[in-house]
């Protein structure tokens, strides 16, 4: 619990108007982060889109999507990012990104 308090305190630290920190019960759920670390402008996201559970072993997909270079993005510094809560588990869990140009809309 002590690393997600420190891990939802570095992601909203540059918001002046950060959001409170989640209810989360360790005991029932397993807490996922995905960060893609600094970024140059406010072109890139990400969203896990999937969660697959096979056998032992679950794997979450997500793609990473980059500036599209006919577009006009925010320059801004970001820190591209995603929590989610699964239910409680011991199975490996395995990440699988891919990449995505996003789009001028």
């Amino acid at each position: 619990k002590t690393d997600f308090k420190k891990a939802w305190a570095i992601a909203w630290s540059h918001f002046s108007d950060p959001t409170p920190l989640p209810e989360v019960n360790f005991e029932n759920e397993t807490l996922i982060l995905i960060a893609l670390g600094v970024r140059n402008n406010g072109g890139f996201q990400l969203n896990i889109n999937t969660v697959h559970e096979l056998g032992n072993e679950l794997t979450i997909n997500y793609p990473e999507t980059t500036p599209n270079p006919k577009c006009s993005n925010t320059q801004a510094i970001v820190f591209p990012y995603e929590f989610i809560s699964i239910p409680k588990t011991s199975k490996k869990i395995t990440f699988n990104s891919s990449q995505q140009v996003g789009s001028c809309n």
